[in-house]
């Protein structure tokens, strides 16, 4: 099975030689790997901070009331939603 395709990093176009081949060398891949690791470490850092966060505040985002976690989110110009979102705790 051998299909054009075009690479997912550089957009140059290559012949495929295997069903699930989305990049065109192996220097693209590593790209797409690095790239994705340097994803995943800055979601990480997020987390991490946020836990930062919430421990500076002296009570878990649990332990926070309904009212008290909107008046945060009106403060920061959000509605509850999206300060939920940005804070990481729904996607």
């Amino acid at each position: 099975m051998q299909e054009v395709r075009k690479c997912a990093i550089c957009g140059n176009e290559f012949i495929a030689k295997r069903a699930n081949t989305i990049y065109c060398s192996g220097p693209c891949r590593i790209e797409a790997n690095r790239r994705r690791n340097k994803a995943n470490w800055q979601n990480h850092l997020d987390e991490k901070n946020l836990s930062r966060e919430i421990k500076k505040r002296g009570k878990p985002a649990s332990a926070m009331t309904l009212a008290e976690i909107n008046e945060e989110a009106r403060a920061a110009g959000m509605s509850y939603g999206q300060y939920m979102v940005s804070k990481g705790l729904y996607s």
